[in-house]
């Protein structure tokens, strides 16, 4: 669903803005759909069932504050249903690393200098913001 975004970053470019915004809001409905079923039931492809960091890098890539957040919730509530929650012994308090550690493969898919700074401040940006 976010293929072309990735690519664009791979590519050192941003991706356009209005079909990616158009893209999150029809994943995050997805996502939101598929959290309300059972784990087992989620499905394994990535055009029904966004991985959650990929709204994640979405919303920092368009500055939007509320998808943000948002996508951090669903982030940590997809860790808390899957088998990776087990050894957390409180997800939600783990909530900031679980997003940084998210937010730092996104700055690795990038090799351009200019706008791994670039994503790193729109980053701390957001990152202030939802979390004073």
């Amino acid at each position: 669903m976010f293929s072309d975004m990735i690519h664009a970053l791979r590519q050192n470019q941003l991706p356009e803005e209005p079909p990616l915004k158009a893209r999150l809001r029809a994943a995050i409905v997805k996502k939101m759909a598929i959290l309300r079923q059972p784990y087992l039931f989620w499905p394994q492809d990535t055009k029904i069932n966004p991985p959650a960091r990929h709204l994640l890098w979405a919303a920092v890539l368009l500055q939007d504050k509320e998808n943000f957040e948002l996508a951090g919730d669903i982030l940590v509530t997809e860790i808390l249903e899957s088998a990776a929650a087990r050894h957390l012994s409180d997800p939600v308090a783990h909530r900031p690393q679980l997003i940084s550690e998210q937010l730092d493969e996104l700055i690795s898919i990038v090799s351009d200098g200019k706008l791994k700074t670039q994503l790193l401040e729109q980053i701390s940006f957001l990152h202030q913001v939802t979390h004073h």
